[in-house]
């Protein structure tokens, strides 16, 4: 396991839809909280399926219409990820049936949308939708600010400013390296750190 280098020197490529014609833009610094915890899948992007309305009919649908009309390059870069409001992982999965987009679980997400899953049966399935991409499983971790674990909707899913706590799941395939994780906290690289030199200490 090991930190990225500092914010000003991490690369990235981004995906971006300009006059509905798709390209791959130029690698450029981003100042995303979100840092790998491993250095690898740079240039997957997650897609989000809807946020205004729920029918995961339609939204494999469209997604599957959506996937046929980008270009091959933008196409092996996409990813889905469930949502904390809309999209849940059951409701990604006819989606990923359709597509064969592999699913980027967030397990924070997951918390306040598990679509009658647990944590354990969430994690496999997602790690599944990446089999055939040749590609090690990406999730997502985040928490909730310590204190706020009782607050409203929009306190519980901001993002604390370390990693306090993580699923044994996501811990355990850390510890084997089985997936690649994305650390979504605000103290960014510190929090990478604090992952490595605590919580994840076997």
């Amino acid at each position: 396991i090991r930190a990225l280098p500092p914010p000003s020197s991490i690369v990235a490529c981004r995906m971006r839809r300009r006059s509905s014609a798709y390209r791959q833009s130029t690698p450029r610094k981003t100042g995303s909280a979100s840092r790998r915890l491993y250095a690898r899948n740079w240039a997957r992007r997650s897609r989000r399926v809807s946020a205004t309305r729920k029918s995961p009919t339609s939204a494999a649908s469209r997604s599957r219409d959506f996937h046929t009309t980008v270009p091959e390059p933008v196409r092996s870069r996409l990813t889905l990820e469930n949502d904390e409001s809309s999209y849940s992982l059951v409701d990604l999965l006819p989606v990923y049936d359709s597509t064969g987009v592999s699913i980027v679980w967030d397990s924070h997400h997951h918390t306040f949308n598990d679509g009658g899953l647990s944590l354990d049966d969430a994690y496999s399935l997602s790690v599944y939708t990446w089999k055939a991409s040749g590609c090690k499983p990406l999730q997502h971790l985040s928490n909730t600010t310590p204190g706020l674990e009782n607050g409203n909707f929009t306190e519980r899913r901001k993002h604390s400013d370390f990693i306090h706590y993580v699923p044994d799941c996501q811990r355990e395939g850390l510890l084997v390296d089985v997936i690649d994780v994305d650390v979504e906290a605000k103290m960014k690289n510190l929090a990478v750190n604090k992952i490595k030199t605590s919580i994840l200490k076997a």
